[in-house]
């Protein structure tokens, strides 16, 4: 890793993208960042854009920036939207690895690629209810999965062979400005609404008996960066790692323990649309591997993030 990396981010407008850019903008390891996706900064470092992944568009702004280094976030990320849409979801997947491929075969060969993947591709591998890790089967069971799977393989299989892939396979992250389309966020809005009066005392919910990995978004964030910059990644190597914290709740705990946050009282509805089909009961995986190659571990503390998800709801809602 030389100083004065020219980092190319897609999806840089998003969740995880946002706080990447800042992330990257304050690392003295990095010369200059062209940010995809709406993102808007004034950090000297970032040059912003806007580029259709599924298009010739994102090969073109390769070929321009000649980036060192890509993460590439750019996906639809809700695996209860790619239940609706799965061709959508297969195309901006696919697509968008495919244009990452070819861009960086023809115009930056000796880059390093981060694929922000998913945990979701090991689906029914979870059912043995022991840990992962990334020697485990893979078994994508809902469209999003199978999505991202399928672009684990091409960046890998059509990447030039200088080039270095380093897939990413985070479970659920959480955190201030995540879409209420996901579990926590929504039980937050929801709260947050009781609250002000807004709806009625109560919490509409899915499946509170399911077991999952929430760790922050920044712990997600940190783990991205040291290993887009691990001194030990070779030209041409192909690797994967695994990002959870370690601690797994149920979905019944997280509900309770937002609404200890709260003075409202209100019931709690369960609600059938808002259950998956196919939904995993458990997930553990195990992180070791990027620990051992990083130092990496999830930091932040459980009721602080929650406090954060909720002020949050709270304050989108106005004064």
């Amino acid at each position: 890793m030389q100083d004065g990396a020219r980092v190319l981010v897609t999806g840089a407008g998003g969740f995880v993208g946002r706080r990447l850019v800042i992330a990257l903008s304050d690392d003295p390891k990095v010369g200059a960042i062209l940010a995809l996706g709406g993102v808007a900064t004034t950090a000297p470092k970032v040059e912003t854009g806007v580029a259709d992944v599924t298009s010739n568009e994102l090969e073109a702004a390769i070929r321009t920036f000649r980036p060192s280094h890509i993460v590439h976030l750019a996906a639809k990320s809700s695996v209860a939207a790619s239940l609706r849409d799965g061709r959508g979801v297969m195309d901006v997947s696919v697509g968008g690895a495919l244009r990452i491929a070819d861009g960086v075969s023809m115009h930056a060969p000796n880059a390093r690629i981060l694929f922000a993947s998913s945990a979701e591709v090991y689906g029914a591998a979870f059912s043995s209810g022991v840990e992962l890790d990334e020697t485990s089967p893979v078994a994508p069971a809902n469209p999003y999965a199978r999505s991202k799977l399928v672009a684990e393989f091409l960046l890998m299989d059509r990447v030039h062979s200088d080039a270095s892939v380093i897939v990413m396979r985070p479970l659920n992250h959480i955190g201030p400005g995540q879409d209420a389309r996901f579990v926590v966020p929504a039980f937050a809005q929801q709260l947050a609404e009781i609250e002000r009066g807004l709806r009625a005392p109560e919490i509409r919910v899915g499946n509170l008996d399911a077991q999952r990995d929430f760790m922050s978004v920044d712990d997600v964030v940190d783990a991205y960066l040291r290993a887009l910059f691990l001194k030990t990644v070779e030209p041409g190597s192909r690797d994967v790692f695994n990002v959870a914290s370690g601690s797994v709740r149920s979905i019944q705990s997280v509900l309770n323990d937002l609404l200890s946050l709260s003075a409202v009282a209100c019931s709690v509805v369960v609600d059938t649309d808002r259950f998956r089909p196919n939904d995993i009961a458990i997930t553990r995986l195990s992180s070791a591997k990027l620990k051992v190659a990083t130092g990496w571990s999830a930091k932040a503390e459980w009721t602080a993030l929650l406090t954060s998800v909720l002020d949050d709801q709270r304050s989108r809602l106005g004064s």
